[in-house]
């Protein structure tokens, strides 16, 4: 690794045992860094990560480097966590997320302007998530685990409906 810290754009590390990142201590090339299901070997020199832009991982410990890092700007979920770096705009969580919880997310992180996620089982939330934050581009994974009989269309009228009986009393 030391021999092209000048020059890896992006490392994928998948299943590893004690990987040593140290070579790449204070790299200005890495901008993409996606690590999963490894041991914490010297995860710390993540944060001398100058231009690391999008980060892929399931490591809490990696995460709590990740805060302060000013260059981040995406991250890439595979459990729920809480505090994000200032610089971040975009979020996706490969995990199903609570609304509520996505919610409290947006309204302390107002930087975020894309969030991905998997369709909330009660899909009249996603319709709530369009009309609350307007400014945040939501992009929506398949649910496997949802009814697949009852159209968005269905869920959007009883929102919007209930919406209508509001403004007609």
């Amino acid at each position: 690794m030391r021999k092209c810290k000048d020059t890896l754009t992006s490392l994928q590390l998948n299943d590893c045992e004690e990987i040593d990142l140290s070579p790449l201590k204070n790299s200005k090339a890495l901008t993409h860094l996606a690590i999963e299901n490894c041991s914490q070997a010297n995860m710390e020199v993540i944060s001398t990560f100058q231009n690391l832009q999008e980060l892929v991982t399931d490591n809490q410990y990696l995460l709590q480097r990740a805060i302060t890092m000013k260059s981040l700007k995406s991250l890439i979920l595979h459990e729920i966590y809480s505090q994000f770096p200032p610089s971040l705009q975009c979020i996706n969580f490969k995990l199903a997320i609570d609304t509520a919880w996505i919610k409290r997310i947006l309204d302390n992180h107002p930087q975020i302007k894309e969030v991905t996620l998997i369709i909330p089982s009660n899909r009249h939330h996603v319709a709530l998530l369009l009309k609350e934050y307007k400014n945040v581009k939501f992009n929506f994974t398949k649910n496997f685990s949802m009814d697949q009989t009852t159209t968005f269309e269905y869920d959007f009228q009883l929102l919007f409906s209930q919406e209508q009986q509001e403004l007609d009393q």
